[in-house]
């Protein structure tokens, strides 16, 4: 996820978040957290100025800073958007979380959704739903199923591979910005922004409409 998308609101201290960004990329790790600090300075209390400085600070190896700097970020991301008790059990701070926070998982998808397609299918020659598509025809000989659910759908690769094989498509993930990219396609009967880390139930899927209750996707 990139942080400089939150913007402080001072113009001045985006610039040398920006500048510092640069000097992190070029290797120039001590003087991008020192300029991040000075970024700080003009917003105290910047959530993703935090960010920056602690990602700034363990890749100049200032791993003490950096641990210091994670929690006072964890006091102000009410909303865990920033992941700091994930990024402290990395460091050895902390305990692992059970699971990553949703809300830094669906920001860090809807920033990478313009380019996912393109990363997976083209850098990584990412193949998985054609080929299980291929192994469901070899076994099932092309049959058709009444309901089919793709949980945690992304821009709907697997849709694309499994639509024909069912009746009515459904589609779920955390991401909204995913989600519009799965709904560009029109595979899918209907698309929902959900937490897959809920305790679902059978109703939720056949039926049920307690998932499109909690966080219906406004997809269009």
């Amino acid at each position: 996820m990139n942080n400089l998308s939150f913007s402080s609101g001072d113009l001045l201290a985006d610039r040398r978040a920006d500048f510092a960004r640069m000097l992190d990329e070029a290797g120039e790790f001590a003087a991008a957290a020192d300029l991040m600090v000075q970024a700080l300075e003009l917003v105290p209390g910047w959530p993703a100025g935090l960010a920056l400085l602690s990602a700034y600070q363990e890749h100049a190896g200032d791993i003490e800073r950096a641990i210091e700097t994670l929690e006072a970020l964890e006091k102000l991301d009410a909303e865990d958007v920033f992941a700091a008790p994930m990024k402290l059990a990395v460091l050895g701070a902390a305990r692992i979380p059970v699971h990553p926070p949703g809300r830094y998982v669906e920001a860090l998808f809807d920033s990478y959704a313009e380019h996912f397609d393109a990363a997976l299918t083209e850098r990584l020659d990412y193949r998985a739903p054609q080929q299980l598509a291929s192994l469901l025809l070899e076994s099932e000989g092309g049959a058709r199923y009444g309901l089919a659910v793709d949980l945690g759908c992304g821009t709907g690769l697997s849709g694309e591979a499994f639509y024909q094989y069912a009746e009515r498509l459904e589609g779920f993930d955390l991401s909204q910005n995913m989600l519009q990219k799965a709904e560009q396609k029109g595979f899918y009967a209907v698309l929902v922004q959900a937490d897959l880390c809920w305790r679902l139930k059978k109703a939720d899927f056949f039926g049920g409409t307690s998932l499109s209750a909690r966080r219906p996707c406004d997809c269009r």
